[in-house]
């Protein structure tokens, strides 16, 4: 039932079997121990990286920040294309009859809007790889 509603929706399904792979779960065979999140983790990590996102456009960025930083500003228009969802939001004039300042507004109750921005890379592989050399002292902590 699950892989058909994920079918319906575009949802992924990340499945592990204990049978197949016992040394991600507890002794209970049923809760995952942290190697088993560990996995579970990575695997939506690769899904969601290969998930299509919009290139952000810098037409009239006036704001500048390093890539390294992990950081990014957007502002006006420049955050039209970074926008996935908006539910009860809209792009409006924020000072109508003067020199446009456009943002994002609310125009119901529990309005929501989502972003898709791409995540610095650089940084994540760097803590991967960080992670695999830590030396951990309990081996519950790995």
């Amino acid at each position: 039932k699950l892989a058909l509603a994920a079918n319906a929706t575009g949802a992924h399904v990340v499945t592990i079997d204990a049978d197949e792979v016992p040394h991600l779960f507890g002794a209970d065979s049923f809760h995952l121990n942290a190697e088993g999140h560990r996995t579970v983790f990575n695997s939506i990590w690769r899904i969601y990286r290969s998930l299509p996102c919009m290139a952000r456009h810098d037409r009239a960025a006036r704001t500048q920040i390093s890539e390294e930083a992990g950081v990014s500003c957007a502002l006006g228009d420049e955050l039209a294309p970074l926008v996935g969802e908006a539910a009860g939001f809209e792009r409006t004039d924020l000072q109508p009859g003067r020199v446009e300042k456009v943002g994002w507004a609310a125009r119901q109750p529990n309005a929501s809007l989502k972003f898709c921005i791409r995540l610095p890379r650089k940084e994540k592989e760097a803590h991967e790889a960080e992670l695999k050399n830590r030396i951990f002292l309990n081996s519950k902590d790995a």
